[in-house]
C-alpha cells in the first residue's frame, strides 16, 4: 500500500515529460499500467482501501484487545492512509480544475 501511494505522488508531481533516465525507468518499472491500458491508481487504492479496514479493525479489535500499543499503532497506520487518500483526492482534484 505504501509503495503505491508513493508511487501516485511521483507519478503526478515528480515524473518528467518525456523522461528517459535511470531514475524514472526504475519509477515506471512498478507502473501501475498493464494490458496496453492505464489503471485508475486513486480509485484502486481507494478500493483496496476499503477492504483492507475492515481486516485492519478486526485484527486491532479481536486479536489484539488488550494490548494498547499494537492498538495504536494500527490506528496510526490507517490515518497514514486516510490522510495519503484524502492528499491523492486533493492532487487528483488540483488536475481537474
Amino acid at each position: 500500500m505504501r509503495l503505491a501511494f508513493s508511487f501516485y505522488v511521483w507519478q503526478k508531481h515528480f515524473q518528467p515529460p518525456n523522461d528517459a533516465s535511470d531514475e524514472c525507468k526504475f519509477m515506471r518499472d512498478r507502473r501501475f499500467r498493464e494490458f496496453d491500458t492505464t489503471w485508475n491508481t486513486l480509485l484502486l487504492l481507494r478500493r483496496a482501501y476499503d477492504h483492507f479496514r475492515p481486516f485492519v479493525d478486526y485484527i486491532s479489535h479481536v486479536e489484539f484487545a488488550g494490548q494498547t500499543n499494537i492498538r495504536a499503532s494500527i490506528a496510526a497506520m490507517k490515518n497514514r492512509y486516510e490522510t495519503w487518500l484524502s492528499e491523492m483526492d486533493a492532487i487528483a482534484h488540483a488536475g481537474r480544475a
